[in-house]
């Protein structure tokens, strides 16, 4: 083989190029909004072909070059992950941030150990030898990274940042790459040295505790991120069992109100005689006793939870369709019954309102007890596309950070009882199936 025509002291830019791709590559493929398609995978190669060349004709450029080719290093990655990623700008750019400290960390610990194995070992300069560190020091820091990421990562939803936080966490990294590169710059300092061996352990060093820190952060943000839904789902729990509470005395003086009309409905009927009239009162009688049947299920906070919202509905021109066995959820505690069908009908409410035509608009609503489960089933029509991750749909509304809390809250309500949420949407009907299984002694269902 030919030998390696290098400077040993500069690790060569298409090194570099390579190591900040592949790492972008493995940040890009876990992330939930990647896109897919012969685009994104055209401005994938784009990005390493232009990495490539760009990296290796600055390479050995006056340091007066460095920090503007650095930035225009990291701003190529950064607009890869724009283009390849749906997601909100300060998700993007934090990803970036990580993937390209990680590939600064990768290649230059790669390049210290090639030259460890040429200074030390005596091993030959050629392409040979440092293929030899290459595939291994990328194979095994890429699939380390992947098992950390996928350990804290696993099962939660994506990571909502705003500009402040990712902001933070580029200071910190540009302080480490700074210090990593320090004895490159400048050689008479109590902090830098001319020793190359020295020079590689302190950027090396450097690079893994920004790479460290940086990951530090992230497991951070993912704490801080789950007890703040934690605290705000139990915020909102609190928040719609005391509206139930409220709309209970609305509800009762509303059946106080029915039940005075069927009195003066016997009593209009008596003295009348006209058949118009007995028509006009006999649909009022109708709808008086669906009203009843419909809001009768057996369980005192569904009835209350239906009654509110079938007014939400008629104002709204919803069909609200129900077949509910209340007593089917006598096992769960009041708070996650409110909890439950407050969430449920809410989402296909407003679900069911982006409909223009006021006769699609339909909602039904199943509650029943079957060899041992309860299943609970919402179906309303909807507009327009719905995308899914992780099971759910993403949220349409701008402030995604605290919106979307509804399902989550539905499906922990229903893991809390050891059971399960499916979500689909399809041919214009969102259905949301809930299958809980029911206590011994409490199945007493055929």
């Amino acid at each position: 083989m030919e030998p390696l025509k290098v400077d040993l002291l500069n690790t060569p830019g298409i090194y570099y190029a390579l190591s900040y791709w592949i790492s972008t590559m493995g940040f890009l493929y876990r992330f939930p909004g990647r896109k897919r398609g012969w685009r994104p995978f055209l401005v994938q190669m784009g990005t390493l072909l232009w990495l490539g060349f760009f990296m290796t004709i600055t390479h050995g450029a006056r340091l007066a070059l460095f920090v503007p080719f650095v930035s225009l290093d990291f701003l190529s990655i950064f607009l890869m992950v724009c283009l390849c990623c749906s997601g909100e700008l300060p998700q993007l750019f934090y990803l970036s941030i990580r993937a390209f400290m990680f590939g600064e960390l990768t290649a230059s610990l790669e390049w210290q150990l090639f030259y460890y194995g040429l200074t030390v070992l005596g091993m030959p300069l050629n392409m040979r030898t440092n293929l030899l560190f290459l595939v291994p020091t990328h194979a095994v820091m890429f699939l380390a990274a992947w098992i950390l990421e996928s350990r804290v990562d696993r099962g939660q939803e994506p990571l909502r940042l705003r500009w402040s936080e990712a902001v933070l966490l580029f200071l910190i990294q540009i302080f480490f790459y700074a210090v990593s590169n320090i004895s490159f710059v400048l050689s008479n300092t109590p902090f830098t040295t001319q020793h190359t061996a020295e020079i590689f352990i302190i950027r090396t060093l450097a690079d893994f505790a920004g790479v460290g820190i940086a990951f530090f952060y992230h497991l951070l943000m993912r704490q801080t991120q789950a007890r703040g839904e934690a605290e705000h789902m139990r915020q909102l729990l609190e928040m719609q069992y005391a509206n139930y509470r409220q709309s209970e005395e609305s509800i009762a003086v509303v059946n106080r109100k029915y039940h005075d009309l069927k009195h003066q409905i016997a009593l209009l009927r008596s003295g009348v005689r006209d058949e118009e009239k007995l028509a006009y009162l006999d649909q009022m009688e109708e709808e008086i006793r669906q009203y009843e049947a419909q809001n009768k299920t057996g369980n005192g906070i569904l009835d209350t939870i239906l009654a509110g919202k079938a007014l939400v509905c008629q104002e709204k021109g919803i069909s609200l369709n129900i077949v509910a066995d209340g007593e089917a959820l006598s096992f769960l505690h009041p708070m996650d019954v409110s909890s439950l069908f407050g969430n449920l009908l809410d989402n296909a409410i407003e679900g069911a309102s982006t409909l223009p035509e006021k006769n699609e608009r339909q909602i039904l609503l199943r509650v029943s007890r079957q060899k041992g489960f309860l299943h609970i089933g919402t179906e309303n029509r909807f507009a327009g596309e719905l995308r899914m991750r992780n099971g759910l749909p993403l949220t349409t509304k701008e402030d995604a950070v605290y919106h979307g809390f509804g399902l989550r809250s539905i499906k922990s309500a229903a893991e809390k009882y050891g059971g399960s949420m499916r979500v689909r949407a399809r041919n214009g009907w969102f259905s949301v199936n809930l299958l809980i299984p029911v206590p011994a002694g409490q199945d007493h269902s055929g």
